[in-house]
């Protein structure tokens, strides 16, 4: 004959013993344990999200400037004539293999670009640069002092600070500063 007290098989333990709950303070101990678990994980979530993203950015501006440096030199090394100069503009014509052509630097400091056009004001304009914070070009004469006189301007110098966000915070800065000679450009002193 079996004995049965009420309780079926399937909830009795190995022991023979009735299976029991789970107590309030258990339930709160794991759940406490499991919010600092995944307060951990996201964390460190947030933490890798920012600095691939600031990894990210610092790739981004570094090829801007790289590439936007490139052009700017290709342009300013082949300018004989210059028509305007002056810390956020530089326009002058350039002796090319396809002739002489007229281009345009401009810094647009509201929204913190430097483009490039070719040819008439009518032509579109090239965005050269982004996220640029500080910005100046400088002119040089032939012996390497600064000036703002066009007929002396022998060298460019072109120098900038540039900036990237993410949430609110700066993550990637890169600080330009490079000077070029004018070649094809006659100048008085």
């Amino acid at each position: 004959m079996t004995s049965t007290t009420g309780l079926s098989s399937r909830f009795r333990n190995l022991h023979g013993h009735a299976k029991r709950g789970v107590t309030l303070a258990e339930l709160m101990v794991g759940m406490t344990i499991g919010s600092f678990v995944l307060g951990g994980i996201t964390s460190t979530y947030t933490f890798l999200l920012k600095t691939t993203s600031g990894i990210g950015n610092y790739v981004d501006m570094n090829n801007y400037s790289r590439l936007g440096l490139e052009t700017f030199a290709r342009d300013a090394r082949m300018a004989s004539d210059i028509i305007v100069m002056s810390t956020d503009h530089f326009s002058f014509h350039a002796d090319t293999e396809s002739g002489n052509r007229h281009i345009t630097y401009h810094h647009h400091a509201n929204n913190g670009t430097l483009t490039r056009r070719v040819g008439p004001q009518s032509n579109p304009k090239q965005v050269v640069m982004r996220d640029i914070e500080t910005f100046s070009f400088k002119y040089y004469n032939l012996v390497g002092n600064l000036t703002t006189n066009v007929t002396e301007a022998k060298k460019v110098q072109i120098s900038l600070k540039m900036k990237r966000m993410v949430i609110a915070k700066s993550t990637s800065e890169e600080v330009i500063s490079a000077r070029f000679t004018m070649r094809n450009r006659l100048v008085s002193n």
